[in-house]
């Protein structure tokens, strides 16, 4: 008992630290226990305010209390008896025969929400499996990150994340996109869209077209590169992807970037011209793979902290390591948000410049050129 309430003194530094993008940090017990704690913004009128809730389980005697950032409980919100977390899904996911094992689940919806749960075992000193210690992540960050990179461009550039083993949409740069399939008889979010069903928007063409050449998101190269045609918009877009693989999950950034924007009028097909329409393409589609590294950078930056708030929590309780985390990633984030509107303001600046050279006529078929230079 006094163990576990120790550990909640080392959860609850962390939580708070992140509070932005991590949620609820939580461990389970063999004998059913749930402990940790949770985030929340109480809305009341226009006024929002932080709260924290503290779940203390004790065999299967549970209770939650409301806490300050100081951990005095202020009231008791709720209490029961003979609740077993053992058969959450989190828990049953990891492999509790390997300490090193980190699980992810797929992404799902709750409260309108779409989550991501980290897990990992937890061993004593005898190596022992004592439990499992899960954190779970608010994937609203992914919008957050997504924007951030395209409004420092200015070519018309859409962003999307997509979980490829579900195809669920789970991140898009779209300003209030519809992300959720919503139960027609209980009303309420069970899950992200598919690609196909956002069928409205550019991500469903490209879904089509991909099925269509024997592809699905699982299945596609890590770096993947196409023109898609949008009906709905009536609009061609050079497409370029690129996987984010992590432990066992798998996730696919889709760039979409508008190619009347890069066929760019030339009068006169000088040799000097060409060049400079070729350097044009080449870096509009080069983009979209600049973005994708950066964004997979985030967010292995964001699983990578959150491995060492796990090892952190119970490494230095269980088993007496004198490690901290002194940083965190997640807040690096901003950091790199940064540094990258730089890059890309320069390369916004430079094709900017290649656009006012050219004038006059089309060039016919500009895609292959900037395949051949991506290539190289």
């Amino acid at each position: 008992m006094n163990d576990k309430r120790s550990v909640l003194t080392k959860l609850f530094p962390q939580l708070s630290f992140n509070v932005e993008n991590v949620i609820t940090q939580t461990f389970t017990t063999n004998a059913g226990e749930l402990w940790g704690f949770y985030t929340y913004l109480e809305r009341r009128n226009d006024y929002k305010s932080r709260k924290y809730s503290m779940w203390e389980h004790y065999g299967l005697n549970y209770t939650e209390y409301d806490v300050d950032k100081e951990l005095n409980i202020l009231n008791i919100n709720y209490q029961s008896n003979q609740l077993n977390y053992t058969d959450g899904t989190w828990v049953l996911m990891v492999n509790k025969s390997n300490e090193a094992d980190i699980a992810w689940s797929t992404v799902y919806v709750w409260q309108e929400i779409a989550w991501l749960t980290n897990s990992v075992p937890i061993y004593d000193n005898s190596s022992e499996c004592i439990g499992v210690c899960s954190t779970d992540m608010d994937l609203h960050f992914i919008n957050s990150i997504l924007s951030a990179r395209i409004r420092s461009v200015k070519q018309p550039t859409v962003l999307y994340v997509i979980e490829s083993s579900a195809e669920f949409v789970i991140g898009t740069s779209h300003d209030n996109t519809d992300m959720f399939y919503r139960d027609p008889i209980l009303n309420i979010s069970t899950r992200p869209f598919t690609a196909r069903e956002k069928s409205n928007i550019e991500i469903g063409s490209f879904d089509t077209l991909i099925k269509s050449k024997g592809f699905n998101f699982t299945t596609l190269p890590d770096d993947y590169s196409d023109t898609c045609f949008d009906v709905k918009s009536n609009t061609y877009f050079y497409v370029t992807t690129k996987k984010i693989k992590w432990r066992n999950f798998e996730w696919t950034v889709v760039q979409f970037l508008e190619r009347s924007s890069v066929y760019i009028t030339i009068n006169k097909a000088t040799v000097d011209s060409l060049i400079s329409v070729a350097i044009t393409v080449c870096l509009s589609i080069l983009v979209g793979f600049v973005f994708s590294h950066w964004i997979s950078r985030d967010i292995k930056r964001i699983t990578s902290d959150l491995k060492q708030l796990t090892e952190f929590h119970f490494s230095s309780v269980y088993k007496g390591r004198n490690n901290s985390v002194n940083t965190s990633n997640v807040k690096e984030i901003f950091e790199i948000q940064s540094a990258f509107h730089s890059m890309v303001t320069a390369f916004a600046k430079t094709l900017a410049t290649n656009q006012s050279l050219l004038k006059g006529s089309v060039i016919s078929s500009p895609t292959s050129l900037g395949a051949t230079e991506l290539n190289e």
